[in-house]
């Protein structure tokens, strides 16, 4: 299940980093588990060994149907591999959600501020664009990054002042940061 039919008769102790974290996995595979909790699974693996492990997750995951859950700060790996997220600041939860409330927070969107963000959005729209209104009252408008010109030139076109429209670009590791006072670019 884990990747390690070929080792014949090798010692455990003998075993490369990644052989163990599959040893590991393994081991909490005893007795059938319905969920497993791993600590930092792919710490220090080589960029070969990160794959495989991700790999032996994700059959556990789709084909035996396994709840996993993974406490680690590689959020970038992540991101590949898990489906909800809890971000856990000195000692609490913070904050939970799901892959695509993720991708509404995080990911790559034109962030635009107008002197008229209503009559932006409805322009905006018109276009064809995903656009909303966030909380913090700028405009994002989702897949246009290769559209930023023409929805700039159609605003002045229009008579909407254009105070920002920048291309922003937020990873799960920003989120993170922003949500637990760490610094970002986001």
């Amino acid at each position: 299940t884990v990747g390690l039919e070929n080792t014949d008769n090798k010692k455990a102790g003998s075993f490369s980093l990644g052989m163990r974290q599959r040893l590991g996995i393994a081991l909490a595979l005893v007795g059938d588990p319905k969920m497993i909790v791993l600590d930092e699974p792919i710490n220090g693996l080589d960029p070969q060994g990160i794959v495989e492990v991700r790999q032996t997750l994700e059959k556990l995951r789709d084909e035996k149907g396994i709840t996993i859950m993974i406490s680690s700060h590689i959020l970038d790996e992540l991101g590949k591999l898990a489906n909800a997220y809890g971000i856990i600041h000195e000692g609490m939860l913070i904050d939970e959600f799901t892959t695509d409330e993720l991708n509404d927070r995080c990911g790559q969107y034109v962030k635009i501020q107008t002197d008229d963000n209503t009559c932006a959005l409805v322009l905006i729209k018109r276009m064809g664009f995903d656009a909303a209104i966030n909380s913090d009252g700028v405009i994002r408008v989702e897949n246009a990054m290769d559209d930023t010109i023409e929805i700039n030139k159609r605003l002045v076109t229009a008579n909407i002042g254009v105070r920002e429209l920048t291309i922003k670009n937020i990873s799960l590791e920003d989120y993170y940061l922003s949500v637990t006072g760490g610094n970002h670019n986001g």
